[in-house]
Formats: structure tokens, C-alpha cells, sequence
């Protein structure tokens, strides 16, 4: 991204928009532009219908997801609510990776010096269950 040298955005991946988007992606481009290592955004903003459909697959056993909708239970997109309660609907929150001096990629919350900028910088880790991948602007670490 042309404001934001040090960020990525994923192939088929949404970047945050708005205010707190532009924060978010600024945050992110910091972390990338101390480490002097990009930072991909492989999932950004989403749709309630996205939001669904990751809730979905997380019922039949698939990666964490927050609710799609007050609805807890498996059901299709017709009868959902679409009250999105992941802060990915609202710009808030993105899952990144870094890349490491090897050039592999790893989940953002993975690579030490990343999490200390990102300490810095007011970025934290917000969902347990070893999500180390969704960062959002706050102080709540929890993976």
C-alpha cells in the first residue's frame, strides 16, 4: 500500500478503512518499518456475509471466529441476523503475518521483536486460544 510501504494486503483480502482502519494499518506499518520487515494483512475488513461464513466453519470445527450473529448455533445466511460482532466488520481488527529475516512468514504474535514493538505501539493480541494472528489497537493480550 502506497501510504503504508511497510504493510501488504493478501490477495483476496479486504484492508481496514475508515479512521480507526487508517490507525490500525499506521500501527502496522511501524511495527514492519522498525523490523524493517513487511507485514501482510491475510484477512482485514469483512462483510457480515464473510463474517458468516467464518463463524460457519468454526462451528463444524474450523479457526476461532466470533458470531456472525446472536444466533450461536449452525444456520444458514437467509435466517441470519447479521449483527457481526467481530471487530473485523468494523475496521478494528486484522490477522497479520511477518516475514522473518529467513523470509518465511510466521502469525505476527510468533516472532519476539514483533511483539515488542507492537507492545510500543499500543497493538495487542485480544483473542486467547493461541490466535496469534488478530491484532487490534489496545492492551488486552491474551494469546
Amino acid at each position: 500500500m502506497k501510504r503504508y510501504p511497510w504493510v501488504k494486503i493478501h490477495g483476496g483480502a479486504r484492508p481496514p478503512i475508515g479512521p480507526d482502519g487508517r490507525a490500525l494499518l499506521h500501527k502496522l506499518n511501524h511495527v514492519g518499518w522498525v523490523l524493517r520487515r513487511p507485514v501482510m494483512v491475510t484477512s482485514g475488513r469483512r462483510t457480515p456475509r464473510e463474517q458468516h461464513y467464518a463463524y460457519m466453519d468454526f462451528l463444524r470445527g474450523g479457526v476461532l471466529a466470533a458470531p456472525c450473529c446472536s444466533r450461536h448455533y449452525l444456520h444458514s445466511w437467509a435466517s441470519c441476523l447479521r449483527q457481526c460482532a467481530s471487530n473485523h466488520c468494523r475496521s478494528r481488527a486484522a490477522d497479520c503475518i511477518i516475514r522473518l529475516p529467513s523470509g518465511d512468514w510466521v502469525n505476527i504474535g510468533e516472532d519476539h521483536a514483533a511483539r515488542a514493538v507492537m507492545r510500543r505501539v499500543n497493538l495487542c493480541l485480544p483473542v486467547g486460544s493461541g490466535e496469534t494472528w488478530h491484532v487490534e489497537i489496545g492492551e488486552s493480550w491474551r494469546s
